[in-house]
């Protein structure tokens, strides 16, 4: 570089670049060096919902997108301005956007809150438990939260309102479905679940579209169509009171 005199300010404030020289050449120069400088760190914003910026990037994070777009532009979020931020070259901008857009649509939040007996329901069954035929019914991702008690959604933004309402449906009734619940003994538990299952498993046939959950705490859960449960709660009714 040339030893003439010459100066860069940037204001903080406004982010204004000055500059100066004492010769033609060397501003000339100068003025190549910034102008490199401001097309190498160009930025672009992408707003996102306050409650899910956080949760979204660390997912994005995790998904490998990040990890992508490093060494092509600069990817972080801004909190105060619920933003994300992509830093890079103007032409490189897009790229960054465009994944990130896409990430965003197809990995939209939702929370439907739970109780310990809920969770056991949704799970007991393993691969074909409810939470995972509801995820793969609907197709979106469902976790469970078992410090805030809520299961997690993610998915395109049609997909989750769906995934809130079917859960609601199973885990609270409405809509044609209901929930009823009876607190039994051990001993009545045993009955009415039956030797390796099997009452369960038959009353669950019988009756078309129920489910039958049994929580740690005695509790028995009937879920399904209106009167399907109706019928298999009467019928549970009677072999308590016939064990009595």
């Amino acid at each position: 570089c040339s030893s003439d005199p010459a100066f860069v300010e940037v204001d903080r404030i406004s982010g204004e670049v000055c500059y100066g020289a004492t010769t033609a050449e060397l501003l000339e120069e100068i003025r190549r060096d910034v102008n490199n400088v401001i097309e190498s760190n160009s930025i672009l914003r992408i707003k996102s919902d306050p409650a899910m910026l956080k949760r979204q990037y660390q997912e994005l994070s995790r998904a490998g997108i990040k990890n992508e777009l490093n060494g092509t532009v600069w990817l972080d979020i801004d909190e105060d301005s619920c933003s994300y931020i992509i830093r890079g070259k103007r032409q490189d901008l897009n790229k960054g956007r465009e994944m990130v857009e896409k990430f965003i649509a197809n990995n939209q939040l939702g929370e439907v809150p739970i109780t310990d007996e809920d969770r056991e329901a949704l799970l007991v069954g393993g691969k074909t438990s409810k939470i995972v035929q509801f995820s793969e019914e609907i197709g979106v991702k469902l976790q469970i939260d078992r410090v805030n008690f809520c299961v997690i959604i993610r998915g395109p933004q049609a997909k989750v309102d769906i995934a809130i309402e079917k859960l609601n449906q199973y885990l609270n009734g409405g809509n044609g479905h209901s929930v009823a619940k009876l607190s039994v003994t051990e001993q009545l538990m045993g009955i009415i679940i039956g030797k390796g299952g099997k009452t369960r498993q038959q009353l669950e046939k019988k009756y078309d579209g129920i489910s039958i959950n049994i929580s740690r705490t005695h509790i028995v859960t009937i879920r399904g169509p209106d009167q399907a449960v109706a019928d298999c709660r009467i019928e549970i009714g009677k072999m308590i009171a016939s064990a009595r």
